[in-house]
Order: structure tokens, then sequence, then C-alpha cells
């Protein structure tokens, strides 16, 4: 981890930081000593500072992961520097691991003065828990007065809304308590002459330091009731003020209906530090695939990336640099197992990729797929409320449906989707600790089951079976991810774990227990080609990946499943009678009709899907390769294998996922695709470069 300190006026926009050093021309992930490299088995993973100004002394709070038995229960982390020296550190658990030890907590610690341009090494080390240590009081007032207030005009009336009005009224919500840092979270309703208006509800954060004049304070509006009468846009003109000054102000927004936005902003003198955090341990733990650590990004594939970012919409109600319609098909910098920008922070820690995916996840909160219960106060239950959906139920006509905006009624014309969906929250609250993000994540998963008639879903079990594969996996990446990082002691912990555990023994009971189960190892779904005798074996291999992936986050009980899917693309590597060239093909057919009985090997599947003229040539050949179509060599595989968004890119990290689920010959596998002539550049678009954890360091 690194950390680099910038330095702004006495409160910004959190969203506008900014690099001023110099940039290299190819960027590597900082690897700091791991547990197997240290001069103490009790070193779990590193960090490093480096100063930007000569000031005080800075505090960096951060998200971070564990892996499974790295931090026993009753132990904590401290941070020290190289030599020795133990830096105030404070530790906030969040969530554990099935075996007790600790899974995630956000640390903060208060960093030495430096010089400009200083680099500082640092460890974090695991030690006893002090069992004298006293605990803290989320209930203490903040140290010193902050105020922060929100004003609206809605439709001639003037609405407002403070920090310390909602502090009097009731008691707050605490996320961050201990003797370096509080955090704490009020919510009510913006109010016109004490009435409350029926839509509009605001929430303020404070985050305090102690001892210093730090502080983050953030400001956040929603238009998300799920159940009040009349959902609507509601227009407004804005202005938020801290201790009555005006820090940010529209005089025209349109708050669409379901959505949320927020600015944070920060108080104090000194800089603010950007983290940078080991890759190598954070892949260890299962929260990051393993992207290829050798890549080597051009400088310029960063600035242009920036540029595109900075020259985007990031108001209230935009979504810089997402993809809209989120339903548009094809290669896009936002699909796969993690974002583009997302990709690039984690491969070159440059902050200015953190900035991009850190502003993009809370820009997430633009798109209208924000539900939050009145009774509750949090994002909706499909237990609470089975027969909710935001589509017509088909087989119990409006029973309780939501309803939902057509296209055109949302000035920003936004429309999600789930077939295509990106990560855009995950990593920034992995890496932050910042609850909006988890938030954000939440509401995320609570949308995805609603886009069905509630039977088809099984109505609370919450199933994905009812859409395309692909919406099968990449909804179940984002409901792995929230059943794995939302607080042991947060109210909707145990929901999301019988959501995701709903989904997997579904999963378990179609396939590796079901001895009817095709042969092939592929996910029966929506298959629309060939009049239904095809499928798309790239959807199939997302699946594969995201399977892995929840089985990586430590949810084992799925193991039989990836163990099942993992065939799929092994077979179409190295089964015989199966030429590996057409590994990654478009379309692959796997019976003779609509309802005929699928085929048994992948030799016959092979010969009823390559053209004629294909499946006659020498498997890999020139001849082939010249077959396939114009730029093709031999030992080339089919679906632009040139391309970083082509079938081959595509069905990289399946085969990467079945060489760590150590099925049958899936090295073969792995080694056959790795032999391929032609491959992609990643370096500038590594979103599908993943490769197997088998030399991953830690």
């Amino acid at each position: 981890m690194v950390v680099q300190r910038y330095f702004f006026p006495c409160w910004f926009l959190l969203v506008l930081v900014a690099c001023q050093l110099p940039v290299r021309e190819a960027y590597a992930a900082f690897e700091g000593p791991a547990t197997a490299n240290t001069a103490s088995a009790d070193i779990v993973t590193s960090l490093a500072a480096i100063a930007s100004a000569d000031d005080g002394t800075p505090f960096i709070t951060f998200g971070q992961p564990f892996v499974a038995g790295d931090v026993a229960r009753s132990q904590t982390i401290r941070v020290e520097t190289l030599g020795g020296r133990v830096l105030p550190t404070q530790v906030d658990w969040k969530t554990s691991h099935p075996d007790g030890s600790w899974r995630f907590g956000v640390v903060t610690v208060a960093l030495p003065a430096m010089k400009d341009g200083k680099r500082l090494q640092l460890r974090l080390r695991r030690v006893s828990e002090n069992p004298g240590a006293t605990p803290q009081s989320g209930a203490a007032a903040p140290r010193q007065p902050f105020d922060s207030r929100v004003q609206l005009r809605i439709d001639g009336e003037d609405y407002s809304a403070s920090f310390a009005d909602l502090w009097a009224e009731k008691r707050p919500e605490v996320w961050l308590d201990g003797p370096l840092v509080k955090e704490w979270r009020v919510q009510g309703p913006v109010r016109a002459a004490g009435r409350a208006h029926d839509r509009i509800e605001a929430y303020f954060t404070l985050r305090q330091y102690s001892g210093s004049d730090d502080a983050r304070l953030e400001v956040l509006l929603e238009n998300t009731w799920t159940f009040k009468p009349q959902p609507r846009n509601v227009e407004y003109g804005v202005n938020i003020s801290i201790n009555g000054q005006t820090v940010y102000e529209s005089p025209v927004l349109v708050h669409t209906d379901h959505a949320r936005w927020r600015r944070t902003f920060m108080a104090g003198g000194t800089p603010t530090p950007h983290v940078q955090h080991d890759l190598a341990y954070l892949v260890a733990t299962g929260t990051i695939p393993n992207y290829d650590r050798s890549l080597r990004i051009p400088s310029a594939t960063v600035a242009n990336l920036y540029q595109r970012y900075i020259a985007s919409d990031r108001n209230p109600m935009g979504i810089s640099i997402v993809t809209n319609p989120m339903a548009q098909s094809g290669g896009r910098p936002d699909i796969g197992p993690l974002p583009l920008w997302t990709v690039m922070h984690l491969l070159t820690m440059d902050p200015r990729m953190a900035q991009v995916s850190n502003s993009v996840g809370e820009l997430a909160g633009s798109w209208p797929i924000h539900l939050r219960d009145e009774a509750t106060g949090l994002p909706v239950s499909i237990e609470d409320h089975p027969n909710l959906t935001t589509h017509f139920n088909l087989l119990d006509w409006k029973k309780n449906p939501l309803p939902e905006a057509e296209y055109g009624e949302y000035p920003n014309n936004l429309r999600a989707d789930w077939t295509h969906q990106p990560s855009l929250a995950f990593v920034p609250f992995l890496l932050t600790g910042d609850y909006y993000y988890l938030e954000e994540l939440q509401f995320w998963s609570a949308w995805n089951p609603l886009r069905t008639s509630p039977d088809y879903r099984g109505k609370d079990k919450g199933w994905y079976k009812w859409t395309q594969v692909r919406g099968q996996a990449w909804s179940l990446r984002t409901l792995a991810q929230t059943a794995y990082i939302t607080p042991d002691n947060h109210p909707m912990k145990a929901y999301w774990n019988r959501q995701l555990q709903n989904n997997i023994d579904w999963y378990l009971a179609r396939y590796p227990d079901n001895p009817e189960a095709n042969k092939l190892g592929f996910l029966v779904g929506y298959m629309p080609y060939n009049k239904g005798r095809g499928l798309a074996p790239w959807q199939d291999d997302f699946f594969t990946w995201a399977m892995g992936y929840v089985v990586g986050l430590g949810f084992e009980r799925a193991r039989p499943m990836l163990e099942f899917k993992a065939r799929f693309p092994v077979g179409r590597m190295t089964a015989p009678g199966y030429c590996w060239a057409l590994g990654a093909i478009y379309t692959l057919n796997v019976r003779d009709s609509k309802s005929a009985p699928f085929y048994d090997t992948f030799a016959k599947a092979y010969a009823e899907s390559a053209k004629p003229e294909i499946a006659q040539a020498d498997c890999a050949s020139q001849q082939m390769a010249s077959r396939l179509g114009k730029g093709y060599r031999a030992g080339d595989m089919s679906g632009y294998p040139w391309s970083e968004q082509g079938f081959p890119a595509n069905m990289q990290p399946a085969l990467a996922a079945a060489v760590d689920a150590g099925v049958p010959n899936a090295e073969k596998a792995w080694m056959q695709f790795e032999s391929r002539t032609t491959k992609p550049d990643y370096a500038t678009y590594p979103n599908w470069a993943i490769v197997p954890k088998a030399d991953a360091p830690r």
C-alpha cells in the first residue's frame, strides 16, 4: 500500500482530488512485502507513504480485507514503520470469516510528519487485542461544532435540513468509533415550515479525527422511498453550506425517482492522503481476481482514460463514463468481472484511477434502481415483500408491482440493466471503507431480483435462473460481494447470505446433484440460437468465472457447481474430437432441436457447430486459419483472437477459474490456451486479463 498526500483549501470536493506527481512511462502494481516474505510471521501485508507537502500529521482511513486465518478474533492490527516504530492505529472491524477470524476492517492510521517527497515504508502487523482497552462510545458529541445545511427550493417553497438539527432530534448511527476517528450519520426529511417533503430525504455523515482539525462531512440527498404514493422526479434548486459558507449550489437540478447523489467535503489543513494497497495480498483474499501483474500499463493509457473521465458528466444525476443504455451489447469498458477503470486502478495504483473508480462508484447513485423501505430504512427485502416486482407479474397480475418510469421519463434517460451490469461500488468500498459504497452495493443486489415475475424467481428465494446466462453471472457476482462484505452486525447480513445460499442450492440441485444434467457442463438457460439448438459459450464463460469468484470469496458450498461448470471451458480446449481453435466459438449447438436431448460429447457438439469447410481442415492449421477469415494465422483461435474484447479473451477468466478449482485437465486446457499464436495486448484494456492463482504471491 502506498500513501500520497495532496494539499487543498479548507473545504473542497473530494471527487476533485488530482495527482501532480511525475508520471512514469509504464505502471506496475505496488507489491510490498507479503506474508511469505517478511521478517516476522506476524506481518500480514505492507504499506508505504509518500508525502507531497511539508505539513503536519495526516490521517489515513482505508478498507482492508484479510485472508481467512490471518487475524484471529482475539487479535487486531497495528501499523508500524520498517524500523519498528508503532504508529497510532484504529481498526473498526466489520466482518469475519466462517472460522471466526477477521475478514474486513476499516483501518485508520496517524502518520508522522514528513517532508515533501519522502517515502515511508509501513507494514500491518497482527497483535493480541489489548484486554485493558476501553470501548469507545459512539454517543459522544463531535469534538468541535460543525454544521451543514441543505436548502432546497421546491415548487416555490423553501425546504431545508441540517446536521445540527437532526443530531438534536435523534441518536446518530455510528460507523467508526475509536480513539483516532469517529464517524456519525444522521438522516431526516427536508422540511418547509415544519412540514416534511414526501420524497426527499437528507443524510449527513461527519468523520472527525482526534487532536486535529481534519474532518470530513458528507451530504447525501435521496429520492428512494419505495412505498410512498406518487413516486416522481423532483425538481429543485439546491444550496449546501457548512458553518454558513456555501460549498455547493445548483439553480436547477432534476432529482430522478429512485436515485440519490452526494457531495463530500474536507476540513483542516492537512493534505489528504491517497492510499495504495498491496495487490498481491488483495488477490490472496479472493476479493480481487488475479489480474496479470506482469502487465505494464502505458502512462498514456492512464492519462487518456482520466481525460475521458474529466470530460464526462460528473454532476448529480450524471454517470460519467459508464455506458448508457446499460443494456447496450458488445464489448465496452464497464463490462467484465470489474470495469476497466477499476482494473487500471488495481494494476497501477495510480491516484487518478483511484479517483475515477471512486467517483464512478459514487455516481452509481444516479441510476434509478434505489429502493429504500420506509419501514426499515434499508434497501427493500423480498423476504419482507415476496410479491414485490418492478416487472409486470405474469402469473399474478399486479398483485404487488412497483411503478416504473418509462425510459423517456427520466431527464437523463438512464435505464439500468442486469444482463450487462458493471461492478461499480464493491472495490470502492473494499478499499475505502466508505459506508456510502456499501449501501450502493446493497441497493443493486436488492434491485436485481425484482426484474421478473415473483413466481419466476421463487418469490422470496431470489433465484436468478430466470434471466440470460450473462445476467445470472453478473447478478451473482454482485450478490456474492454484498454477502461477503456486509458487516456482521448489519440487520441485512443474514438476508444477503440466505439470498446467495438460495441461488447456490438451486444450481446444485439442477446440475451437480442431478443425474439427468447435461454431461458437458453448460448452463441451460436462454438459448435463442439456431431455433433453440445453440447457446453462447462466451456468456456461459462469464458464469463459470462468477462461480469461481463466489468460491474464492469463501462460499465453499458452491464448489461442486464450480467443478461442474469448469468442465465446459476445459472440454472445449481438450476434449477428443473438439478442435481447441474453436474453443471460443460464438455459438455452439448442443442438441438436434429445441426439444431434443443434449449431446453427450464435445465431439458431437463440435461436429454440429463448426462449418463443414472448417471442420474438414486439420485443427489449428494454416488451412483452418485461412477458412476462418482474413488475418487469421495457424494456431489462432476463432472469435477475434487479437482483440482484448474478443471471445477468447472472454474465455480466459473461465479457464483460470477451472485451474483454480483443480478440475481434471484444467492445467492442460490452460497450457493449450496459452499456446495460441495470436494474443491480445491487455496493457491498454486488461478487463479480461485474469490468470490462475497458483503462482499468485502472498
